[in-house]
C-alpha cells in the first residue's frame, strides 16, 4: 500500500523537474524606438495640459539609459531629476 503514494510522489517530483528545466535561458525584452518614446512623451504632455497640470516625461530603456525626456515650462528644477 505504501508503493503508490511513493511513486506517486516520484512521478509528481519528476513532471515539476522536467518543466523547470524547459523554462529558456534568455527571456527576450521589446525595445522602446526613438519614435515610440516621442509619441509617449507627446502624450504624456497633452494629457497633463488638458487637467492644467505641469509635469516632466521621461522614457528610458531596459537599462535605464534615456531615450527621451521633456519638461513643460514653468516645471521645477526636480523634474529634470532620476525618480526610482
Amino acid at each position: 500500500m505504501r508503493k503508490i503514494p511513493l511513486a506517486v510522489a516520484a512521478l509528481l517530483t519528476c513532471a515539476m523537474t522536467v518543466a523547470a528545466a524547459a523554462q529558456p535561458a534568455f527571456v527576450e525584452r521589446k525595445q522602446v524606438s526613438a519614435a515610440t518614446a516621442r509619441k509617449l512623451v507627446d502624450a504624456c504632455i497633452a494629457y497633463a495640459e488638458a487637467r492644467h497640470e505641469t509635469i516632466g516625461c521621461a522614457v528610458v530603456d531596459i537599462a535605464g539609459v534615456l531615450i527621451d525626456f521633456h519638461a513643460m515650462q514653468g516645471g521645477q528644477a526636480t523634474f529634470s531629476e532620476r525618480r526610482s
